[in-house]
């Protein structure tokens, strides 16, 4: 094997062990950075995408649900008209 192709198969190993690794932002100290009032855009900047978004409207005022999971835990950060209003649950 030559050296050329066996550094292509390093690289493409190391991008997919990466891949593999989830969402490297998502800690117990990031978590303690968010805070209400915040924008979705502020708090993916802290944990990143999050796992599930859910939405809906009622009376006027949007509502989203961002869940966070990391293996056994979970969290849910409410936005109401895209300002964080409730967050609930840990990380380990």
């Amino acid at each position: 094997m030559n050296l050329r192709r066996l550094s292509l198969l390093s690289v493409l190993g190391l991008a997919l062990a990466l891949a593999g690794c989830g969402n490297y932002k998502l800690t117990s100290a990031n978590l303690d950075k968010v805070h209400n009032g915040m924008s979705k855009k502020e708090v993916e900047a802290l944990l990143g995408k999050p796992n599930r978004i859910e939405t809906g409207e009622t009376l006027g005022i949007r509502s989203s649900t961002y869940t966070y999971s990391k293996k056994d835990a979970e969290v849910k950060i409410v936005f109401f008209n895209d300002h964080l209003m409730l967050k609930n649950g840990t990380f380990q």
